[in-house]
């Protein structure tokens, strides 16, 4: 997520407090098309939540802990989280660019393998 500073390019923005992220983590994304799971969505843990396990040592500038959907607490970097609405739409343009791809392997036929006729 970033902000747009006044004279600046872009800064990271925090994510609020119980907002649902992705960071781009698909389930499956390197099988066929079909088999690909729906992202992982995480929900932003303020830094004094019991689950996030800080305690009292406090988390590195830029770095907020996320509650994600395959149970685990991360810390994860402001810059690489989005709107999880926003992960879903880019899983959908990513899943359907792979599908053309898996399709335009399958049209050109079956690949001929040197031992074939043995």
């Amino acid at each position: 997520m970033t902000a747009a500073a006044p004279g600046a390019g872009t800064v990271p923005a925090l994510p609020c407090v119980g907002q649902e992220v992705g960071a781009r983590r698909w389930p499956y994304n390197s099988c066929h098309p079909d088999a690909w799971g729906t992202p992982h969505r995480g929900i932003v843990l303020a830094a004094d939540d019991p689950r996030a396990g800080i305690g009292d040592h406090g988390l590195p500038a830029g770095v907020v802990p996320v509650l994600w959907s395959f149970g685990r607490v991360l810390f994860e970097p402001a810059d690489r989280l989005h709107p999880y609405a926003l992960d879903v739409a880019l899983w959908r343009v990513e899943r359907e660019r792979a599908r053309a791809k898996w399709s335009a392997r399958s049209a050109r036929g079956p690949v001929a393998r040197p031992d074939a006729g043995r």
